[in-house]
């Protein structure tokens, strides 16, 4: 049994780079006993749900975001860990508020709910940005960005 988990081991960690990265930990306890257990895994099948995934969550970039200005903004964002590559949000729903406010006055987008709130998934933003603006933590994140973003 232990011979055909290290061929296995082998074969999913040469193919990992196909995978999404949480399947890629795999936890086998010691001393847990495994009878007639076959495990199949496709990278295909992972792969095409990372794609499924991403496809999901996604929506396509409205053209004001899409300019040379919001782009050099977006690579700062992401620089400092607040988007991802698909420039979605990876900060909590307060500080994402805050964020596209920033952004939308830089690139001086006048309805900017309408066009973030879709693009990020997000409805309510402006009840979040009360509530940021209600948070005393918030301050120093408005100074994170005016030096993260000059």
């Amino acid at each position: 049994m232990i011979g055909k988990f290290d061929k296995f081991s082998e074969l999913f960690l040469k193919n990992s780079d196909k995978l999404n990265p949480c399947t890629q930990n795999i936890l086998v306890e010691s001393g847990a006993q495994y009878v007639n257990t076959q495990i199949v895994l496709d990278s295909e099948l992972f792969a095409s749900r990372s794609v499924k995934r991403k496809k999901a969550c996604s929506t396509e970039m409205p053209e004001v975001l899409c300019s040379e200005q919001a782009m050099a903004l977006w690579k700062k964002a992401q620089e400092g860990g607040l988007v991802d590559e698909n420039y979605q949000p990876l900060i909590p729903r307060a500080k994402a508020a805050v964020l596209a406010d920033f952004m939308a006055e830089r690139l001086m987008i006048t309805d900017k709910w309408k066009v973030f709130e879709p693009f990020w998934n997000r409805h309510y933003m402006s009840q979040d940005l009360t509530k940021a603006y209600r948070q005393k933590q918030i301050l120093e994140f408005q100074d994170y960005l005016k030096k993260q973003f000059g």
